[in-house]
């Protein structure tokens, strides 16, 4: 099951899907980042716990195709019918990755933010 935290604004012109594998991601958004940013940006920022993590239920039979489509899935029904970026924070950069592997054609780009 995936917990979503939907920020909507109106006027959004760029969607973002942010990954992140700390608990709890979808309650943070993104570390740093103010809501009056997004808007100011037009970005329409969803949100949701990898499985096992935050309020996510653990799933051991995963893969990375599995998290691909569960982006896939999260996008179609909070209405984003064309491209949408995904941001990969930490370990869920390997999320993004898979949304580049699995379903290229629904990605506009995934920035990834690692640290050593």
């Amino acid at each position: 099951m995936l917990w979503v935290r939907n920020w909507e604004l109106l006027d959004s012109t760029s969607w973002l899907i942010n990954l992140m594998s700390l608990m709890p991601c979808a309650l943070k958004g993104i570390p740093g980042v103010k809501t009056s940013l997004l808007e100011e940006f037009g970005v329409r920022l969803v949100s949701y716990d990898l499985p096992g993590f935050g309020e996510s239920d653990p799933h051991t039979r995963r893969n990375l195709n599995s998290s691909a489509m569960d982006m896939l899935y999260l996008a179609d029904s909070v209405g984003i019918l064309g491209k949408f970026w995904v941001l990969g924070y930490s370990s869920g950069s390997m999320h993004s990755w898979a949304a580049l592997r699995y379903i290229p054609d629904r990605i506009a780009g995934t920035p990834t933010l690692l640290f050593l």
